[in-house]
């Protein structure tokens, strides 16, 4: 696997890591920086990339899926890819406990993105865990919400609440099959000794993130409307799980507007076929 090479970052803390890679775009430079710090097939890589590209475009989409990073057992890198994640994307709010009132409030009061970490206990048998379930299986879609009543300072009032934001959920073991089809899965292993990866050292790789981040926004800002052009005559993949094929439209449309070619929706498509 090519990977940053060490030095570079060492001698100049403002060297930004696609600089050292060939090929152009946003969606690669972004599948480049995660590269020098996770173990993962290039092709998941490009996948989570157009997936935090597209995350910056939320009013765009009619539905959008989560990210589900799962792992057999401890020690497979999941957390250190939630904070790259969390580093890339629009006003992150990284939790490892929440309660579903905690979830809606937040999104309700400002546009977010939620990173679930240490989420286990969502394939628990338990009423939180069950509404929480219920709440990110509803969460996708632009225009579900939970409909509450208010507190004694509201009068009591029935509320609706918007739960549509960006989610990324982290955990050892397996989601619910349910909410596991609402999810683009990354399947992570533990390293082998032939894997390298960069030392992840907040103080070197914040900076860099910052810089990489700043790009995204631009990016995304600068090619909204491209971007929603496309989405609004694109045609789903031609894939066996109908869901899926939906749920990668957002990623599609921000791939063909960064690449304007087909190389890399094939990519996208390939990684995606067997699900």
């Amino acid at each position: 696997m090519p990977i940053i090479p060490k030095k570079s970052i060492e001698e100049s803390p403002t060297v930004l890591p696609w600089e050292k890679k060939t090929g152009g775009g946003i969606v690669n430079a972004v599948a480049d920086f995660l590269q020098g710090y996770v173990v993962l097939p290039r092709e998941t890589l490009v996948v989570i990339a157009a997936w935090i590209v597209a995350s910056w475009m939320m009013d765009v989409w009619d539905r959008f899926p989560h990210l589900a990073v799962t792992s057999p057992e401890k020690r497979c890198g999941k957390t250190l890819l939630l904070r790259l994640i969390e580093q890339l994307v629009r006003n992150p709010r990284n939790t490892a406990n929440i309660s579903p009132a905690a979830i809606y409030r937040l999104i309700g009061r400002e546009p977010l993105t939620l990173l679930l970490d240490e989420a286990q206990s969502l394939s628990r048998r338990s009423e939180s865990s069950e509404v929480t379930r219920e709440l990110l299986n509803a969460s996708i879609d632009k225009k579900q919400k939970v409909t509450r009543c208010g507190g004694s300072k509201e009068g009591h009032a029935v509320q609706d609440f918007s739960v549509y934001c960006p989610k990324v959920v982290s955990l050892i073991g397996s989601l619910d099959e349910v909410l596991a089809d609402r999810c683009i899965p990354v399947r992570m292993e533990r390293k082998s000794g032939r894997d390298e990866v960069l030392p992840y050292r907040s103080r070197k790789v914040e900076p860099l993130a910052a810089e990489v981040r700043t790009r995204i926004e631009g990016w995304a800002e600068a090619n909204r409307d491209a971007v929603q052009g496309v989405f609004d005559r694109l045609e789903p993949f031609d894939i066996e799980n109908d869901r899926m094929a939906e749920l990668l439209l957002p990623l599609q449309a921000a791939v063909i507007v960064d690449e304007g070619a087909d190389s890399r929706v094939r990519r996208v498509r390939r990684v995606r076929r067997g699900y």
